[in-house]
């Protein structure tokens, strides 16, 4: 299925010049207001332009395709307009190769499914193959009869959150809301072909983020004071607790843990994500003894390359990054 164009070069380019005129209020909200084109996705019969759908027979809610059929059919890197989440790799050999490159070395800041991720089960993505329910990995939440789909996290026609996501996708009626320049802040300064690269999306303390993660995975809730039962998330005292040494570790980013690259023969990944109180893009992305830990820190939103969706080979015995992310705030040695 060819998608549809959702803009012409003339329109992306005045889109680009209304966003760094105006920042990022728009930025990763595109199915929102004058960019929420039904045609994209629906039909008003069972073909379209001599295309048919399902034999001539539509499908439900007039679509042309499957929820996730019609997600990914942009998303895949076809609409060089859309961020890209899908690799080239597949479950079994899963990279980090997408066709529409991000600038730094984490990619897109949401992660990426691998080619084969609606036809196979990946231990490195959150799971669209599955045809029956779905329980979240260390949570109660429970998908609909079909298994997940995109739907269950965002809103195609659009939300006030960040990247349209669901205000509640566990459903128990307490919002979670990650919103633009308050939650999330974005690299103005780029083009928009560039907002999806992790490295331009810093992250504010405080934010709804591991609220939202932990709505579903409900068991990998954060205690809420030291000794520690789980991974503290939001707390604004985790580097600050550490010994000068472990401080000055962190804050320089030398030593064990940190280098600029990933699965080379030095022990050493690019810097984790972490969240900091600021108003601005640069403030949140300040490198500091406030920094806090938070879902994102370790794991992409959609997938990685690595087992659990982590940001590096920590169960791959024998890799010299295998404890790297541990070790840039640890220090415990490769």
């Amino acid at each position: 299925m060819n998608p549809i164009p959702r803009t012409s070069i003339l329109t992306l380019a005045v889109l680009v010049g209304a966003l760094l005129a105006c920042g990022a209020a728009l930025a990763a909200n595109y199915h929102t207001g004058s960019d929420l084109h039904c045609s994209d996705c629906h039909v008003m019969h069972g073909s379209y332009n001599g295309t048919t759908y399902n034999g001539g027979s539509g499908i439900d809610n007039l679509l042309k395709g499957s929820a996730n059929a019609m997600c990914l059919a942009c998303h895949d890197g076809t609409d060089t307009a859309a961020p890209d989440i899908v690799a080239s790799g597949t479950a079994a050999s899963p990279n980090n190769t997408i066709s529409t490159a991000y600038t730094d070395k984490y990619g897109g800041s949401g992660g990426f499914f691998q080619s084969d991720t609606t036809t196979v089960v990946s231990p490195v993505a959150h799971d669209l193959f599955a045809t029956s329910a779905l329980t979240a990995i260390h949570g109660t939440w429970t998908s609909g009869s079909s298994g997940m789909t995109c739907a269950d996290c965002h809103d195609p026609h659009g939300t006030t959150n960040y990247r349209n996501l669901l205000s509640d996708p566990d459903g128990d009626t307490t919002d979670a809301l990650i919103t633009i320049d308050s939650d999330v802040y974005l690299n103005a300064t780029t083009p928009i072909t560039s907002y999806y690269a992790a490295g331009n999306v810093g992250f504010n303390e405080p934010n709804d983020i591991v609220a939202w993660c932990t709505g579903c995975h409900t068991n990998t809730a954060s205690d809420t004071a030291s000794p520690w039962a789980k991974h503290p998330m939001d707390d604004n005292a985790e580097i600050a607790d550490l010994s000068s040494t472990l401080q000055t570790h962190w804050t320089t980013g030398t030593g064990n843990g940190f280098d600029t690259d990933v699965d080379d023969a030095t022990s050493g990944i690019p810097r984790v994500r972490f969240a900091q109180t600021g108003t601005s893009f640069a403030l949140v992305t300040t490198v500091g003894t406030a920094n806090e830990v938070m879902c994102l820190t370790c794991h992409k939103a959609h997938g990685s390359k690595y087992d659990s969706t982590t940001v590096w080979p920590h169960y791959v015995d024998d890799n010299a990054d295998q404890t790297s992310a541990c070790d840039q705030c640890h220090d415990k040695g490769a």
